[in-house]
């Protein structure tokens, strides 16, 4: 087994650790990044692919740049959670095809696991790449990877009830915000929430379909078609639309 060796550091700058890890040549060779890389450096290629549409494009990598700078309203260099949720998937440099609108719980939880920066734990140009990266990438199992990381909040290798509540629980009041005149507020209002919560909890399991009934494993979610828009979901409201209309058919 061939591995290419990389540090990963993790947490702050101030409690940063680092931790050796691997990269299977095998699964090198599958990564469409790879592949797409290969793509535009080998000018004998380039008539035979589109390049619009290739990662490393530099009109791409320019407009990543482009969408930092928006992010960043204070401009010191950094991005905060604040302006991660207000702006991610909104920004000009975002349109027309990378529209989010991700949730409080799932940055903040973005940030517990990202390498951060003193004195307002923001991250860095680097981390942002890396995320932008991942977030553009729908389909790969590396992509579902960093998702499930950020989502196994308790980190026992599984997700249960409870914890896909605590992500959909964000989403759900994003729905209600948006349909504010059609729900009462108060307790009726509040019990609405709890109701809609558990029904979307029902779908999710049902579309990931879990060995256990009260879980999912990460096996369970990289075995299930729709693992990657079950992800997606739980951490994007534009996501949520995007699997309530593909279950609408």
């Amino acid at each position: 087994m061939l591995l290419l060796r990389h540090v990963l550091k993790i947490g702050s700058q101030s409690e940063c650790s680092q931790r050796e890890v691997g990269i299977l040549i095998d699964d090198l060779l599958k990564c469409q990044l790879l592949h797409e890389l290969f793509m535009i450096t080998e000018l004998s290629l380039c008539s035979l692919y589109s390049l619009q549409v290739n990662s490393f494009h530099p009109l791409k990598i320019r407009n990543i740049h482009l969408q930092y700078l928006q992010l960043d309203k204070d401009q010191n260099g950094l991005l905060s959670e604040s302006e991660l949720i207000c702006g991610y998937g909104k920004c000009k440099a975002f349109q027309p095809d990378h529209l989010y609108d991700l949730t409080p719980v799932f940055v903040h939880q973005l940030f517990e696991e990202s390498r951060t920066f003193p004195p307002n734990n923001e991250i860095d140009y680097k981390t942002y790449i890396d995320f932008t990266l991942y977030m553009m990438d729908d389909s790969s199992i590396s992509s579902l990877r960093f998702l499930w990381t950020v989502l196994d909040v308790q980190k026992q290798g599984y997700l249960s009830f409870e914890t896909v509540d605590l992500f959909l629980r964000d989403v759900v009041e994003k729905i209600f915000c948006e349909n504010r005149t059609k729900h009462d507020e108060g307790h009726k209002g509040h019990n609405d929430r709890l109701r809609f919560i558990q029904h979307l909890r029902m779908q999710v399991f049902d579309a990931v379909n879990p060995l256990r009934q009260d879980r999912i494993t990460w096996q369970d979610l990289r075995r299930s078609k729709l693992g990657p828009l079950v992800a997606r979901l739980l951490v994007d409201y534009r996501a949520y639309r995007s699997f309530t209309e593909r279950l609408s058919f």
